[in-house]
């Protein structure tokens, strides 16, 4: 039950007229206007305060769509540019491992024909020196 002290005296007097099935009593008090504001006023305030209300709500779920929207949209393009930089990174890798495959393949080239090189010109030293003994 509600408390005495949430209630007018004249709207107790209502509760009580409808209680007690007098309802002549009832609907003349329930559609009495006191002070300006009756219940079909009050009802109609309850109305307009709901459907601004209403309004407002719609216009914050309207906002917050739009800004998940963007916010998944931006996510998304994030995803396509980290994929097409990563595509690019990965070619650029292959590239650079199969350059270093053949520089290393190169100077191992390089590396043998030194040597070979290195071995002709000693051969070729030693040749220069004895014929050059042979002449003296």
């Amino acid at each position: 039950m509600m408390q005495a002290s949430m209630i007018g005296h004249e709207d107790a007097q209502t509760l009580t007229s409808l209680l007690q099935g007098e309802q002549q009593d009832f609907q003349a008090a329930a559609y009495q206007q006191k002070g300006g504001s009756g219940v079909v006023d009050m009802l109609e305030d309850m109305l307009d305060k709901s459907k601004d209300e209403l309004t407002e709500l719609r216009k914050k779920e309207t906002s917050a769509k739009h800004s998940f929207e963007m916010a998944v949209q931006s996510l998304q393009d994030e995803i396509k540019f980290a994929k097409q930089d990563l595509g690019k990174s990965t070619k650029s890798k292959n590239n650079q491992q199969r350059i270093r495959a053949e520089a290393a393949k190169d100077l191992e080239q390089t590396k043998g024909s030194l040597a070979e090189d290195e071995k002709s010109l000693k051969d070729f030293t030693a040749d220069c020196k004895e014929e050059a003994a042979d002449y003296k």
